[in-house]
């Protein structure tokens, strides 16, 4: 009983973060809407460089198909990314801890890419929980309609250097992140 229960309020709490995710992104104006679109994008270039916990998989490999992966490597990679969510959130708060304020600029950015990370992981959760992938898909058709130009780019590279450093693996061509930018997960071009 004890396992159902756990299982059901996993379930609940996927698709609590799925529909809050997707209220979240509805309320982007088109510019916070772009500067979005490419923050996830950077996120989803980083995550082939991060393996998934439990599994020789990287991590970009689940978050294309979470639904062909056992549920348990779906959690872990889960799990893996609210981590990672979380030490970009105690940054910004070390910075608050020393009396420093962060620019308007650098919260937004801050929030934006906070919102990436927890799409990312709705993503995710649809391999433990399939009943969020109507949602799921809404939110990147949503991002997918921002459509971010050349110069949402140039915008983004005038973050400070050690913004970017942690999202910036590999630099990448202005073509390529646009594309990668437009592009939802393989996983949801077939379903539905």
């Amino acid at each position: 009983m004890a396992g159902f229960l756990s299982a059901y309020l996993s379930r609940l709490r996927f698709w609590y973060a799925a529909k809050q995710v997707c209220a979240e992104i509805q309320q982007l104006s088109s510019a916070q809407g772009a500067h979005l679109a490419l923050t996830i994008a950077l996120l989803r270039a980083k995550m082939s460089e991060v393996q998934a916990p439990g599994s020789s998989f990287a991590m970009s490999e689940v978050i294309q198909h979470p639904m062909a992966y056992r549920e348990e490597i779906c959690d872990a990679a889960f799990r893996l990314l609210k981590d990672m969510r979380q030490a970009e959130r105690e940054k910004i708060r070390s910075y608050e801890s020393f009396g420093v304020s962060p620019s308007p600029v650098l919260r937004e950015h801050t929030e934006l890419s906070d919102l990436g990370f927890s799409l990312l992981m709705s993503t995710l959760a649809v391999g433990c929980n399939p009943g969020i992938l109507k949602t799921v898909k809404f939110s990147w058709e949503t991002i997918a309609t921002f459509s971010p130009l050349a110069a949402n780019i140039e915008v983004l590279m005038t973050m400070p250097e050690y913004i970017l450093n942690d999202e910036i693996v590999q630099p990448i061509e202005t073509d390529r992140w646009l594309e990668m930018a437009r592009t939802l997960p393989d996983f949801l071009k077939t379903s539905l």
